[in-house]
């Protein structure tokens, strides 16, 4: 159904009441018009009967008929009236239109009935003996007190129809003129009442499409100027209750940002209202896509949807560990909280921590092992030397070398553990002092410490270093490439070549030692620098390492504010990168 506007509605209602009182008061002022009218004619007649009253009472009196006939056609010619005697049984005796002869008896007719029960008469009623409507007015004729008959007077009505015709046409013409007027003052009066409406239509239009700083003009009348100041104030109010709750979800929005912990919303029909972007990162989902979707479709991890699931149902806070395969596994701990109707649920990446808590369990397993194996060895062999004494001295002799290797074998993981443990705690009393100082010389001193291992082994050691300065510690800078050419001498047949080799770049300096020897698995390369990680567990105890001295040579070279690499491939070799900022960086 179509709605009219306000403006429709209010001109029509005032049309309708003018056109209703335009016909009522037509209907009203044609009646009193017609019964003035009829009222003026009346009185007119009664003063004509008058005139006729006393002449018409001496002829009755006097039995004259034939006067009687000739005064009524004589008054009535000269009046344009109807005159008729009437005696008071009722015989008419004298009529100015007709022949008395021939008409009947008027002792019913209700003028004359009237007449004689009030002192006159009225009537307006159809002749028959004219046929025609005429007003008749009656009243009797007294001789002192004696009733001796009544004079009855009359016009047709046909006159005065004319007559009130044109009246009621000119008052109707009038009425009309009013009646536009009126209607006229209704539109204008219509406008007036709905403009005020309809400007606070446009500007209420307006606060919907957010422009709430617009304003109403206050009209002049007191109930709309009371609404637009209403509609002001309510304007003002929303602009700052929106401003109060787009601030506070700026900042909501800006905190779940930061966050490192991922955030999700999930209303009671399970459907994703809020999610961070370290939640989204965390899932491995799209941020903006998946809000709004549902949980089973965003999220395709049981585990999630099992603890919200829960935390509904059970409307206390309830805890998982979930495992996630994104790009890489991680391991994340959920805090499920309920709301009213729905679940905040809080993921904390812990694989950080739970891979600390396998190198830790993993280094005391080691550590264990490590100490082990030379503690052993050293307490059986003495063990044996006391309760056992070798036969010759030759014999003795033998178990003591062995007894020395191992305790300069725990001495030595020692010492590593006590290095690693320096550089982990970062003591600024510790010794670990850098300056600016020439690398070569750092590098030669290196060279030359390896150089006996290396010539045991038939491997050449070759140095490509310019003159070039960085920030160091030169002692635990000799250590990390000391380590690094022993491992690659130790892992390189006869007759290969060792370089170190330093090459510049914008961001620093790169310390890089070559070998071409058997190369590393690509599944090792990850946890090499770990403390005690291997590749082959027997080889290297075999060739004497400790397990420590890649862990020692990415810890120095943190110390420095550098980072470590590697880069091998089977049967071609490996290489081993220090990366270190600049002198003129720091």
């Amino acid at each position: 159904m179509k709605r009219r506007r306000l403006m429709t509605q209010v001109y029509l209602s005032f049309a309708v009441v003018v056109v209703w009182l335009f016909l009522g008061m037509s209907v009203y002022a044609g009646r009193q018009v017609r019964q003035f009218c009829l009222e003026l004619v009346a009185t007119d007649l009664t003063a004509r009967a008058h005139l006729l009253e006393d002449a018409a009472t001496e002829k009755l009196v006097q039995r004259d008929d034939a006067g009687l006939l000739a005064l009524c056609r004589s008054l009535g010619g000269r009046t344009a009236t109807r005159v008729t005697v009437i005696r008071p049984d009722g015989v008419v005796v004298g009529d100015s239109d007709a022949d008395p002869a021939r008409m009947e008896n008027h002792a019913g007719r209700p003028e004359f009935i009237e007449a004689l029960a009030r002192g006159s008469g009225r009537s307006l009623r159809y002749s028959h003996t004219l046929e025609r409507e005429m007003m008749y007015v009656a009243m009797p004729l007294y001789r002192q007190t004696k009733l001796v008959g009544a004079l009855r007077v009359a016009v047709p009505v046909a006159g005065i129809r004319r007559t009130l015709l044109v009246l009621l046409g000119n008052l109707a013409l009038g009425g009309l003129v009013l009646a536009g007027l009126a209607l006229l003052l209704s539109l204008a009066l219509a406008r007036r009442i709905t403009r005020p409406l309809e400007d606070m239509r446009q500007v209420a239009e307006r606060f919907a499409q957010g422009e709430l700083y617009a304003r109403l003009a206050l009209p002049e009348v007191a109930e709309t100027r009371a609404l637009a100041a209403a509609l002001n104030l309510m304007a003002g109010q929303l602009d700052e209750r929106i401003r109060t709750i787009a601030a506070q979800r700026n900042e909501l929005e800006a905190v779940l940002g930061s966050m490192r912990e991922g955030v999700l919303v999930v209303n009671a029909a399970e459907r994703l209202v809020r999610i961070n972007r370290a939640a989204a990162t965390l899932l491995g989902i799209d941020h903006e896509t998946a809000r709004g979707a549902a949980l089973q479709a965003a999220v395709r991890h049981p585990g999630l949807q099992q603890l919200v699931a829960d935390t509904v149902q059970r409307r206390t806070p309830q805890e998982a560990d979930l495992t996630v395969y994104h790009t890489e596994e991680r391991s994340l701990q959920a805090h499920g909280t309920p709301l009213d109707g729905g679940v905040v649920v809080v993921l904390t990446d812990v694989t950080r921590l739970h891979r600390l808590e396998t190198v830790r369990r993993d280094f005391v397993a080691n550590v264990s092992h490590e100490l082990k194996t030379p503690v052993t060895a050293v307490q059986g062999f003495t063990e044996t030397l006391l309760d056992n004494p070798p036969a010759g001295p030759e014999e003795a002799r033998r178990m003591l070398e062995i007894v020395a290797r191992q305790a300069e074998r725990l001495a030595n993981i020692i010492e590593d553990l006590l290095t690693l443990s320096r550089l982990d705690s970062g003591d600024p009393g510790s010794d670990i002092e850098l300056r600016t100082t020439a690398l070569a010389p750092i590098l030669q001193r290196a060279v030359q410490d390896v150089a006996l291992r290396a010539q045991e082994q038939g491997v050449r050691v070759a140095m490509i270093c310019g003159e070039v300065q960085a920030r160091v510690n030169d002692a635990l800078l000799e250590q990390a490439v000391a380590n690094l050419l022993d491992n690659a001498i130790k892992y390189s047949p006869a007759g290969a070549e060792v370089t170190v080799e330093v090459d510049e770049a914008d961001d620093g300096l790169r310390i890089t030692v070559s070998d071409q020897g058997c190369g590393i698995p690509p599944e090792h390369l990850p946890r090499l620098f770990e403390r005690f990680y291997r590749v082959d567990r027997a080889r290297s105890r075999a060739l004497g390492g400790t397990g420590l001295g890649l862990a020692i040579v990415k810890h120095i070279a943190l110390v420095h504010g550098g980072s470590v690499a590697v880069e091998s491939e089977l049967g071609q070799g490996s290489r081993f990168g220090i990366h270190l900022p600049r002198a003129e960086s720091e």
